[in-house]
């Protein structure tokens, strides 16, 4: 965690002025409409405001790392007081907690073919993350299972949509879908 808000604190203090970049104040050139349509303009006009030297960029690098330095010893305080939060909690606690806390259901699955002649008998693994109540599995050929792992055959030829749809314990679903392609068997006549 301390390298993760460090390199994120690192980012946002490395925009250093560029060397030789010449910096301009630009003001005016607006227009604007009163309310009886009469058109007010201003002009533009730009004023030179300074160019960075090594001088400036020696200062800015230098207030960058104070800047680093003291996120750094924010971070350890942090991580002082959430290791002071933690020792606080007896382990009945700490179980009672992460017994409450659950994981939003993902959908994911993988079927042993894609494509076939038909009949074809798929096989569909579920590889689903989460906590997860049921599965919900529409096979797009007006077939259905609620197995986590079914086998599914497709008679006939066409493109199908087969679609898992898992829920958690608090409604929370996911969904995830492949298209299935079956093919006619080629009939050969003999010669």
């Amino acid at each position: 965690m301390k390298k993760l808000l460090l390199g994120i604190a690192i980012s946002l203090c490395l925009t250093v002025p560029a060397w030789g970049a010449t910096y301009e104040k630009v003001t005016g050139d607006n227009e604007v409409t009163s309310a009886d349509d009469v058109v007010v303009k201003e002009t533009k006009s730009v004023e030179t405001i300074s160019t960075v030297t090594p001088k400036d960029l020696k200062n800015a690098i230098q207030r960058r790392q104070n800047s680093i330095s003291s996120l750094e010893s924010r971070i350890t305080e942090l991580e002082a007081e959430i290791a002071a939060l933690q020792a606080r909690l007896t382990p009945v606690e700490v179980e009672a907690a992460k017994a409450n806390l659950l994981v939003l259901p993902t959908a994911d699955f993988s079927a042993d073919k894609s494509s076939g002649v038909a009949p074809l008998a798929v096989v569909f693994t579920d590889k689903s993350t989460g906590d997860i109540k049921s599965y919900t599995w529409d096979f797009g050929d007006e077939e259905m299972s609620i197995e986590a792992s079914p086998k599914h055959t497709y008679a006939e030829a066409g493109t199908y949509k087969a679609v898992l749809t898992v829920t958690g314990p608090k409604g929370h679903t996911s969904t995830k879908a492949v298209e299935i392609t079956v093919t006619e068997a080629q009939v050969v006549e003999p010669k």
